[in-house]
């Protein structure tokens, strides 16, 4: 549900809202007190120490920095005159405390501390037949106050009276011995000791008497009475009583059953309080001497009446709960047997906690563990024989403060692994190890078996490869279906006789289906052979037998040794072998390997040469690729001087002519190298005489030709022609041609894009439209063309602008102009108003409450200009909307936030007070929407206040209420 609130109609209520809010000092109580110090000679003036404490609540005001106290004087007919002043008494310290009524209970959702302040200054009066009163004036209560009206607008006063008697008799005020509580528990039996001490031994007495008020929610003037710091030469006292609520008196300022009371002799208050809430309480201590009344002492306090829980609650952290009851848990453990039980404990509130007492009982209820009020917050429990036991972890045992655990310990029974193994004694290979555990039939377990490297298996009947022989000890893991572990370490003996393989080092192998491994070796024609023989277990091997046949089966080689050994030949023809080794070939596990060989064929390398015979130049050498296929992979040349050259194609330069011996090598893709040598006749006619030399230099256009020799030539370059003579095909004749070609014409491109309207001039004309075209200029000089000019012509396309002409804003928002660009821009100018938060971007903010004209002047980056003109119209109504009920149980209405017109953009501080005067929400940021507005949790339903601040310049800017909660 929700309710429309005009602005016009939450002025009023606003300001009676804001002006209590603001009074709320959040003072809680005080006392004044008295300590004689001394006489003067002639005991005509007394000294005394006056000690005044403030009590607050931490979330109200500061403490003042310094106070005053008004000092009265009382005339023969009862009433106060002004005495005198004390100013500027500042504050000597301030301590938070938190003093429940009850040590075995704490607040349920928090634990507010209070701040006491005290106030000490010292004061000299004349002894005299009439007393004195000190008092402290301030306004105003907390608002939250349950029992006495208007409380906001109520002040307080802290007195104390010293009366002729105590000034004659040396006196001091008795003082209290404990701090005021914090706060009392609903429902709960109090019982308080508010009682006080008196350095001097007087007797005391004690009694509920009513609290006093001055001040009001006034602000200060001269004189004035009714303001938040009355005047204190002016406001004298009698002053007046507190004015309590219907069902409330000074005597029973809190209901209860049975009523709160306090004791007259001990100062013990007792009762039951029936209602939660902010209770004002005023307790008087007479002080007696000899019979004789002759002071007393008044400490006026707000009893903050709460939802308690104990402050302790015995918990214990276990496998599962047995919840027998809403108050009654039982701890449940599971355990295996022969396993330390940790009992961790979760008992809370530790600092309410002295000891702890553990006891264990067996099914027979007999006692077989007892820890009695140790400081061990957890123990570890010894293993445990199978069977249910129960136990009990109680906290402060004998002591006031106590509560108590319930636990079980289940230890199931125990299993016992075991295991047999079996394996081949003639070969290396697994043993199977079987699970032989007695466990229930019924029951499931899982077993693990674990090797000395780290190796796991899993499987009650699994196979295991060992590395070597000898003793090994494996570990049998058994987990049963509750998780207990149980070990069976067992070594056992694995001693197989150690088998034996044929391996040779060939990279090229082959099984043949069975066991035995083919080798396949390739050898160059002129290579040693050496097959190595890599069989493991050299120890083991008494003798190698090796076998060598051609491709007719001709057997051409046997070699036989003790032990293990290679196989070494040499000066082998081309062609394919075959062969065998035998390793063990006299005993009964003997192996073989096969293995073939392949020499290679030996190639013969050829080339030819030829070289220039009409000077002394280079000869030119080819290899011969025909008759040695592709399979080349290097080739190096040797010449007679011992210079060697690599490549198939290379030129080399001899010092002297006549016949030299040149070499080729060559090596194949198998790495076999191949070699042939040739003699090589290098004779070049050296006797012809030098040719004829004729050099011209000729220049063309670009893309020209001429003739040279038959040859139409056009490109920048050295031409060569040479004439040969008859006899023996020399130079006679050299002719040289240098053609040079001008330069190519430049290239002038005129790209003009101008922006709609706009007019290009070229060569005197006016061009308006779009076109493309060119000129071509010729050099007078060259006659060649000298410059190609390309002109285009275009138009820079329009940018899409939008603005609407008109817009209607709210005043005192802020509002973005909706001007929009489509393409790159270079800038805005804004002109017709200053309210505007920029003049030169895209989107300026307004914020104004007159009406406004603006125009938008967009200049592209190409320097085009347009302009757009809006005209802002303001609109003054303004709504706001508040729920007044709000219910955790609907989804939809369970949160409590502020509502407007969607135009409307604002943010607000918002706080939450309960009944009591105590914050529970507060909102800093935006939070005007349905996610960050106050959600309740753990709240009881009531009603609750609220204030709203709005950060904006909106009127009013702020707003208070009450909010109801449902369930």
């Amino acid at each position: 549900m929700k309710k429309l609130i005009y602005i016009g109609i939450i002025l009023c209520v606003l300001f009676l809202v804001t002006t209590q809010s603001c009074l709320a000092s959040h003072i809680v109580g005080g006392e004044v007190s008295y300590r004689f110090v001394s006489h003067n000679v002639d005991k005509t003036e007394a000294t005394y120490q006056v000690v005044f404490t403030l009590y607050r609540d931490i979330d109200g005001i500061e403490f003042e920095e310094a106070t005053n106290f008004g000092i009265y004087l009382q005339n023969a007919d009862g009433s106060w005159t002004n005495y005198d002043v004390i100013t500027e008494v500042y504050l000597e310290s301030q301590d938070e405390f938190l003093a429940p009524s009850d040590p075995c209970q704490k607040q349920r959702l928090s634990e507010e501390k209070v701040e006491s302040g005290t106030y000490r200054f010292d004061l000299t009066l004349p002894v005299q037949n009439k007393a004195y009163r000190i008092t402290y004036q301030r306004c105003c209560r907390n608002h939250a106050v349950s029992n006495i009206l208007n409380a906001s607008t109520t002040g307080a006063v802290y007195d104390v009276v010293i009366s002729p008697e105590s000034q004659r008799l040396c006196n001091s005020s008795p003082q209290f011995a404990e701090y005021p509580p914090t706060f009392i528990c609903v429902n709960s039996l109090l019982e308080f000791n508010h009682s006080a001490y008196d350095i001097d031994g007087d007797e005391l007495r004690y009694s509920f008497c009513a609290p006093l008020t001055s001040g009001g929610p006034e602000s200060h003037y001269r004189g004035c009475c009714d303001c938040l710091n009355p005047d204190l030469k002016t406001c004298t006292p009698p002053f007046e009583t507190v004015q309590y609520a219907s069902s409330f008196t000074y005597d029973i300022p809190i209901l209860g059953n049975p009523v709160i009371d306090i004791d007259y002799e001990s100062g013990i208050i007792t009762g039951r309080p029936q209602q939660l809430g902010i209770f004002v309480i005023g307790l008087c201590v007479e002080e007696y001497r000899d019979g004789v009344h002759i002071g007393s002492v008044r400490r006026d306090f707000e009893f903050n009446v709460v939802s308690c829980i104990s402050s302790v609650a015995a918990q214990i952290e276990a496998d599962s709960t047995i919840i027998e009851d809403r108050d009654n848990s039982i701890y449940y453990f599971q355990s295996c047997t022969n396993e330390e039980i940790k009992l961790v404990n979760k008992s809370e509130d530790q600092n309410y906690i002295d000891h702890y007492t553990w006891r264990i009982y067996d099914e027979d209820h007999s006692m077989i563990f007892n820890l009695s009020k140790t400081q061990d917050r957890d123990i570890n429990i010894p293993s445990l024989e199978s069977g249910k036991y129960t136990g009990l972890m109680i906290l402060n045992e004998d002591k006031n403060c106590i509560d108590s655990a319930q636990f079980i310990i289940d230890v199931y029974p125990e299993v016992a692994p075991e295991f047999s193994y079996d394996y081949e004694t003639c070969t290396l290979s697994e043993v199977s190890l079987k699970d032989e555990t007695l466990y229930g039939k019924s029951e499931e377990y899982t077993v693990e078996w674990i090797f000395e490297n780290g190796d796991i298996i899993r499987g009650k009947n699994v196979q295991y490869q060992f590395d070597n022989k000898g003793e090994k000890i494996i570990t049998q893991r058994v987990t049963d279906t509750h998780g207990c572990i149980y070990e069976n370490i067992q070594p056992i003996t694995w001693n197989p006789e150690t088998p034996i393989t044929a391996i040779l080092d060939s990279k090229d192998q082959n099984n043949d289906g069975g066991n035995r491994m083919t080798y396949n070796y390739t050898f160059c024609h002129n290579e040693d052979i050496i097959i190595k023989n890599e069989s493991k277990n050299e120890e083991d091997i008494s003798s190698t037998d090796w076998y060598l046949y051609d491709q007719n089966q001709n057997q051409i080689n046997y070699q036989n040794d003790a032990g293990i050994s290679d196989l070494s030949l040499s000066n082998i023809s081309s062609g394919n072998y075959h062969g065998y080794v035998i390793i063990n070939a006299q005993k009964q596990c003997p192996d073989t390997a096969l293995f073939n060989i392949s020499i290679r064929d030996k190639k013969i390398p050829n080339f030819d040469y030829s070289y220039d015979h009409c000077e002394r130049g280079a000869i030119d050498f080819r290899f011969d690729y025909d008759n040695n296929s592709e399979d080349v992979q290097d080739i190096i040349w040797t010449f007679s001087d011992g210079e060697q050259v690599a490549g198939d194609n290379i030129s080399y330069q001899f010092d002297a002519t006549g016949d030299h011996i040149v070499s080729v090598q060559i090596t194949d893709s198998n790495g076999c190298t191949h070699a042939s040598e040739q003699e090589v006749n290098w004779t070049p006619n050296l006797s012809s005489e030098n040719p004829e030399y004729q050099y011209e230099e000729k220049v063309i256009c670009p893309g020209d030709t001429i003739l040279f020799f038959g040859n139409m030539i056009s490109q920048e370059e050295r031409y060569t022609h040479r004439i040969l003579t008859v006899d023996h095909g020399c130079d006679s004749m050299t002719y040289e041609l240098d053609l040079k070609v001008y330069a190519e014409p430049i290239v002038e491109n005129i790209d003009t894009t101008l922006c709609p309207g706009e007019v290009y001039y070229y060569d005197g004309q006016a061009i308006k439209d779009e076109m493309r075209f060119g000129e071509i200029f010729v050099s007078e000089s060259t006659q060649c063309d000298s410059l190609y000019r390309n002109v285009s012509v275009q138009f820079y396309e329009d940018p899409t602008i939008h603005l609407e002409n008109t817009m209607t804003i709210l005043p005192y928002q802020d509002y973005t102009i909706p001007l929009y660009v489509s393409g790159n821009i270079h800038s805005v100018t804004w002109e017709g108003s200053d309210d505007i938060s920029c003049k030169n971007c895209l989107n300026p903010i307004i914020h104004t409450t007159d009406n406004q004209t603006l125009t938008a002047t967009i200049e592209t980056i190409h320097g085009c200009i347009h302009t757009r003109t809006i005209s802002v119209d303001i609109d003054d109504s303004m709504n706001f909307y508040v729920p007044n009920i709000i219910s955790t149980s609907d989804r939809k209405n369970n949160r409590f936030y502020v509502q407007s017109n969607d135009k409307v953009t604002y943010e607000y501080e918002l706080m939450i007070y309960d009944r009591y005067g105590n914050r529970i929400h507060r909102c800093y940021a935006q939070c005007n929407d349905s996610t960050r507005g106050w959600l309740p949790e753990n709240i009881n339903p009531g009603v609750f206040v609220y204030t709203i601040f709005f950060k904006s310049n909106i009127k009013p800017n702020k707003l208070s209420g009450t909010i109801t909660v449902l369930e």
